[in-house]
């Protein structure tokens, strides 16, 4: 679609049901789905050419493109088990991680028109089956040096006054390059237990750095 003149141009054309898109200024990767399995397709916006990245498989996978060429992308099992490849623009895979999935981003900067941000970082966690993020690594891996670091371990029910069994919920990683943070809560119930939160800080450059900065949110 155009924005000069809002006309819509069909670029390619095929088989099964988009199920997501994700779009760079020459390329379109779509997971596209069909009755029995589903695959990745890169589809060049110029020309129409498509190729096949991921072969047919009954594990749905999705690309995130980011201008910057820290791509991600999410494998997700008909177990529910997640697998995390963050690849460059020519496809190249740059770290990759199971159970794995990127959980919060720091911007190196914004581009006011298309309101795309390029990634310094990204963050990513490891969810567990039975505690969801309690007690799994907290890892950066940095766009610019193509290097990953361990932040720390996220705390575990027992950290917030519970069992080490309980779910932690924690909130999506907000941070900037030089200071970064989230809530963590323990799940008791399917429900937020009040007295078991607490705020986490850390440097998104300096590895184990993950502190404990209040005992309680309320």
């Amino acid at each position: 679609m155009a924005r000069s003149n809002l006309a819509v141009t069909t670029i390619a054309t095929g088989n099964g049901s988009i199920f997501m898109a994700s779009a760079l200024p020459r390329n379109v990767y779509a997971t596209v789905l069909d009755a029995s399995d589903t695959h990745v397709a890169k589809v060049s916006a110029p020309t129409g050419q498509q190729s096949s990245l991921w072969a047919s498989s009954t594990t749905i996978t999705a690309v995130e493109a980011n201008p910057g060429g820290l791509n991600t992308v999410l494998a997700v099992s008909s177990a529910s088990v997640t697998s995390l490849t963050l690849v460059d623009a020519q496809g190249s895979t740059l770290y990759s991680q199971s159970p794995g999935m990127v959980y919060g981003a720091d911007s190196d900067a914004i581009d006011g028109a298309s309101s795309d941000q390029v990634f310094a970082g990204v963050y990513i966690v490891a969810p567990a089956a039975s505690t969801y993020l309690g007690g799994t690594p907290l890892t950066r891996f940095d766009a610019a040096a193509k290097t990953s670091t361990p932040i720390g371990t996220l705390p575990d029910g027992g950290a917030l006054g519970g069992s080490t069994l309980d779910e932690v919920f924690v909130t999506p990683i907000s941070a900037d390059r030089v200071f970064g943070g989230f809530q963590a809560s323990r799940l008791s119930g399917s429900q937020f237990v009040s007295s078991g939160s607490a705020v986490y800080t850390f440097n998104p450059g300096q590895a184990n750095s993950l502190v404990r900065t209040t005992t309680q949110v309320h």
